[in-house]
């Protein structure tokens, strides 16, 4: 019985320490060299609501946005203690306690286009969230500004999706390997 209890205690701190971290941030590549969008997905795992997003990018270019969100101005996050960069691509929320990503939620369709000749294989984000139903300040120790309203940094990384040719060889090897077994059942 003891052994039952302290697993599942143990389990819980375990679940719960993987809710109060940084959001994590991924994208998307679609388009072609000097014409690429990045669709950006952010899994909140913090423990409050994310409300203000941004990227750093070559130039401001936002193309996209999910339903209640919008684009403002640009932020350097070291006037809060966060690195000095100047996030060019920024959404928020229009009504941060409606259309704020709930703390285990995920949201994308943060686009924005870059016209390099390669696209990123990673991109500078900040983050901010807070609890807007009062009182519960962020447990984690990742962040930066405050615990009633911590900014997060990091880099996005892409996430992979398979190209037309891949898929394509994937599926000739596929067929290659069940016709080799059959080939074999029926010797």
């Amino acid at each position: 019985m003891k052994i039952k209890i302290c697993a599942l205690l143990f389990a819980g701190a375990i679940l719960a320490g993987a809710l109060v971290a940084k959001p994590i941030v991924s994208y998307q590549v679609t388009g072609s060299p000097g014409d690429w969008n990045l669709d950006f997905t952010i899994d909140n795992t913090t423990d409050q609501d994310l409300y203000f997003f941004g990227v750093l990018l070559p130039a401001t270019d936002i193309t996209g946005f999910p339903t209640g969100w919008e684009s403002t101005v640009s932020v350097n996050t070291s006037i809060y203690g966060g690195w000095n960069s100047l996030y060019n691509n920024v959404w928020i929320t229009a009504d941060a306690g409606v259309d704020s990503i709930p703390p285990g939620d995920s949201l994308s369709g943060f686009i924005a286009g870059i016209s390099t000749t390669l696209a990123p294989t990673y991109v500078q984000w900040f983050a901010f969230t807070f609890d807007g139903y009062g009182g519960s300040a962020y447990t984690g120790t990742d962040y930066f500004n405050s615990v009633d309203n911590p900014g997060f940094q990091g880099l996005a990384i892409v996430s992979a999706v398979p190209e037309p040719a891949s898929l394509l060889l994937t599926a000739g090897a596929l067929v290659s390997l069940a016709s080799r077994r059959r080939r074999r059942k029926t010797t």
